[in-house]
């Protein structure tokens, strides 16, 4: 009984002393059992308060001695440093340097722009859906490490501050800083934090953190994905293949027939029978191409405006003259040279109906130079048909100048071989190859079409004059060291005053004109020429001009 009695003052005194504690000896006999259950051991007293201060199981006891010092032993502590090169180190460093290196990458790309040419295209390299996609997953990969990186340093931070002896220590506020940048939505279900923290350093770099989490992968979108977007002009040589000099039937009509073989052979010196199937074949080409232009053209302006223009020619604006090139790219032809056009100033000047019309046309060498390979210039099919380019070119224009006169019968004696003054009429073919070169006839329009010596250009000379409705082609002779520069038709209309109409045509290449194009990923290439603008930069330089080659083809155009 007073074994149980003492373990109860034990627990009352952990001096262990006797004295200033009442005791009561006179315990009921019946009453033993159930103070010995408060002990809960059949061991000594002492053994159970031991135990439960160490661990939930019985233990031995040893003594008092052993008794005291398990008692006032502190527990054991578990150190919060680690390593500095320890393996969770390692892995921050690396993540920390992988999300600097990108970020300062994807910065210099947002800055400078860059156009990434044939590296992203669906020819070759990568597609642009999957640039889209690479970019979007690295901006997201970037945006999540800096984060992590990020809550690291402050946790880190956060941890010496309250384990630092001289600290001031951490508030609670301090602590739910990393819950801004995880859960953003925290800032504003709990603002009473935001007001305590974030006067702090900690506090303002969390904002910041918070900020460019929510906003880093929509710049990323914005300005480091790769999007169509045209760049600032800049000057570049570009180079085409060059088949032949300017105006060279032959070679177009040998190129005409389609084969490969008879281009080779005709390179050098084409024999006559090639040539001639050649021009034959480029004929029908110009006559097919000619009468699609025409067709078009009606089409689009109307036949009742067509008439009130050439009725009032000069009250009424032209409408713009194109073509097809290669049945795919849209040519626009521009009218200059108008000072000399105005009917109405002809008339009065020269008294009859005059008609002087110039046109230039963009180089069709702009459109091969832009679909060259040397050149490395993004076609719209290299983007699913949606990107566009445009190009200005200063090289030289095609001219083309068309002189039609109303003329009678008495004024086209000279030009006519069969009202030539002598009564022996030979074959026209025989007399233009052997004494053509020999007459050279003056007229009454000789200034207005600039020939005679005065000019250095011969007259042309028809076999006889066109039936109503009908057209006729000068055939210019074929001996003589002399290039005719024209081609000329003379057409029977049958108006009074007006029965007769003499049209030449003239071609060169004017430096005055720049080429443009513009090719779009939906519709048709559109090739333009700009002409008579002094501040024009592309304008064609005159001090590179140089042209050895003159321009033949009455022969294509009379055949």
């Amino acid at each position: 009984m007073i074994r149980s009695f003492r373990a109860l003052r034990r627990l009352s005194d952990p001096s262990h002393g006797l004295q200033g504690i009442p005791l009561n000896d006179s315990v009921p006999h019946h009453e033993l059992s159930s103070t010995k259950s408060l002990t809960g051991w059949n061991d000594t007293v002492d053994d159970p308060l031991i135990a439960s201060t160490q661990e939930p199981c019985s233990a031995a006891y040893d003594g008092r001695a052993s008794a005291t010092a398990s008692v006032n032993s502190p527990p054991a502590e578990q150190s919060m440093l680690q390593p500095k090169f320890g393996p969770s180190a390692v892995v921050m460093l690396l993540l920390a340097l992988y999300s600097t290196t990108l970020s300062g990458l994807w910065l210099v790309v947002a800055i400078i722009q860059p156009r990434w040419g044939f590296m992203i295209s669906t020819t070759r390299g990568l597609s642009p859906s999957s640039a889209a996609t690479l970019t979007a997953f690295l901006g997201k990969t970037i945006e999540i490490v800096s984060v992590t990186v990020f809550i690291s340093c402050i946790g880190q931070a956060l941890t010496r501050r309250a384990a630092a002896k001289k600290s001031t220590g951490i508030t609670l506020a301090d602590i739910t800083i990393r819950n801004w940048i995880i859960q953003p939505g925290f800032i504003f279900t709990h603002y009473e934090t935001l007001a305590i923290a974030g006067c702090t350093l900690f506090g303002a770099l969390a904002l910041l953190a918070l900020v460019a989490t929510i906003l880093y992968t929509t710049a990323s979108e914005a300005l480091v994905s790769p999007k169509l977007k045209y760049s600032e002009w800049e000057t570049r040589e570009l180079t085409a293949v060059v088949h032949s000099y300017y105006g060279n039937f032959a070679d177009a009509g040998v190129r005409c027939l389609g084969d490969s073989r008879f281009y080779h052979e005709a390179k050098d010196e084409p024999p006559q029978a090639l040539i001639d199937n050649g021009i034959l074949c480029l004929g029908h080409e110009l006559n097919y191409q000619s009468t699609r232009d025409l067709i078009a053209f009606l089409r689009d302006d109307g036949p009742d405006a067509a008439i009130e223009r050439m009725a009032k020619v000069n009250n009424i604006p032209r409408p713009t003259i194109y073509t097809i090139l290669h049945d795919n790219v849209t040519i626009l032809a521009t009218r200059v040279d108008t000072e000399f056009s105005d009917v109405a100033s002809l008339y009065e000047r020269w008294g009859r109906i005059i008609d002087n019309v110039t046109v230039s046309i963009p180089h069709p060498g702009v459109w091969s130079a832009s679909r060259f390979p040397d050149n490395k210039i993004l076609q719209p099919e290299d983007l699913s048909n949606t990107g566009s380019f445009s190009i200005k070119a200063a090289v030289v224009s095609p001219t083309l100048n068309t002189l039609c006169v109303n003329m009678d019968e008495d004024e086209l004696a000279p030009l006519v071989y069969t009202l030539f003054p002598h009564d022996e009429k030979e074959d026209f073919d025989r007399w233009a190859q052997e004494e053509m070169i020999q007459w050279d006839n003056s007229t009454v329009v000789d200034d207005v079409f600039r020939w005679g010596s005065k000019y250095g250009r011969r007259r042309p000379v028809f076999g006889a004059l066109p039936e109503l409705f009908q057209i006729v082609y000068h055939k210019p002779s074929p001996i003589g060291n002399r290039t005719d520069d024209a081609g000329y038709l003379l057409a029977h209309l049958g108006e009074p005053g007006a029965e007769y109409t003499l049209c030449q045509m003239r071609s060169w290449l004017s430096t005055d004109c720049s080429t443009h194009l513009d090719v779009f990923g939906l519709g048709k290439p559109i090739m333009r020429v700009h002409c008579g603008d002094d501040s024009d930069p592309y304008t064609y330089d005159l001090s590179v001009y140089k042209s050895s080659n003159s321009v033949k083809v009455p022969e294509l155009w009379s055949s």
